[in-house]
């Protein structure tokens, strides 16, 4: 089979690989679509969690090609032809934080796509735990499920209070879900605030309360304009760009006991600035939220009911042969925005 491969940071190639065989208890599908995904660019840079050599890719949508023995029980019911998905994200069960019960803090966490191999190749072989059924859902919808299954786990570590005012800085593909989201949870309002007027028409499109254009190569005009918006500040205020001069702010545009949540996936080892006495004297909350191991249920449920959209967010697709051109258009191209892979 054909697979994208890392033996190393910016060393990839397309290869002819043997075709993996499902052991009991896996499952191999047959990779129809896979998202590209930021963090496959910081995997690529040699920062984030990964493990080389790698095919990476975790944002997939697939057929069932082959089970391995003894993988359908009483519980399991998988067959050949079956449209799925798969969350790449499980835990060892054993370590201290497994049994505390906080999983996404395991000691051996499993990210397929990051630190094992994942879905930009042909083929890929999964547990079967890891395996959800898609039937019936257009495929351009369910490679979105990762992402989403994302800001699932993001809404449960804010938690907002209904009613509350919230700006949510960033309009890339997972922001349009979060904000979606948001919306959905009871916010009072939604401000989404970006560089690119495309992506923000297609936020207000999507209920979006309030868009802002903003040049986050200028912190210092953004600032202004997003106090301008709301000079008593916001309840909740959420980096998505990941961007230190961007997260600098974010403190300072909330209101008193509010809220700063980054979950923008930035560079390693990029302090920022940060007043601590304000913090400390204006009763401010700071959160992060780093990724899921188990959101993917109520992701696809999402995308079923059609309650979170996608329309429109696709705008490249690209061949497993073309991964050179993935990182081109993803540093250069300003009318991108979902780049996908098609095997």
């Amino acid at each position: 089979m054909k697979a994208l491969v890392y033996d190393a940071p910016k060393q990839f190639s397309v290869k002819e690989i043997p075709t993996p065989e499902p052991k009991a208890g896996e499952v191999r599908i047959k990779v129809l679509m896979t998202g590209v995904c930021g963090t496959d660019i910081h995997l690529h840079n040699g920062t984030f969690i990964g493990k080389y050599p790698l095919i990476p890719g975790h944002e997939m949508v697939g057929i069932i090609d082959k089970l391995g023995e003894g993988v359908n029980d009483e519980y399991t019911h998988f067959h050949v032809g079956q449209q799925v998905t798969m969350n790449g994200n499980f835990a060892c069960g054993e370590c201290e934080s497994c049994k505390n019960g906080k999983p996404l803090f395991c000691e051996q966490l499993t990210c397929l796509g990051c630190n094992g191999d994942g879905a930009y190749a042909e083929y890929m072989v999964v547990p079967k735990k890891l395996v959800y059924d898609a039937e019936g859902i257009d495929p351009e919808l369910v490679v979105f499920t990762e992402p989403l299954a994302c800001t699932v786990h993001g809404m449960d570590v804010l938690q907002p209070k209904v009613g509350s005012d919230i700006l949510l800085i960033g309009a890339g593909p997972t922001s349009a879900m979060f904000a979606q989201l948001l919306i959905h949870g009871g916010a009072g309002n939604v401000t989404v605030a970006a560089s690119k007027e495309f992506k923000l028409k297609l936020l207000k499109e999507y209920g979006v309360n309030d868009t802002l254009l903003i040049d986050r190569s200028d912190s210092k005009k953004t600032a202004e304009i997003l106090k301008k918006h709301r000079p008593n500040g916001y309840d909740i205020v959420i980096d998505a760009t990941g961007a230190p001069s961007i997260q600098e702010l974010c403190t300072g545009l909330v209101k008193k006991g509010g809220t700063v949540m980054f979950y923008g996936v930035g560079k390693q080892n990029s302090p920022i600035k940060l007043d601590a006495y304000d913090v400390f004297e204006r009763e401010l909350t700071i959160k992060g939220s780093f990724a899921q191991v188990n959101s993917f249920a109520g992701a696809l449920a999402m995308l079923r009911s059609g309650r979170i959209r996608t329309d429109g967010l696709i705008t490249h697709k690209f061949k497993l042969e073309e991964w050179q051109e993935v990182l081109n258009t993803h540093a250069s191209d300003s009318s991108a925005h979902k780049l996908v892979v098609i095997p």
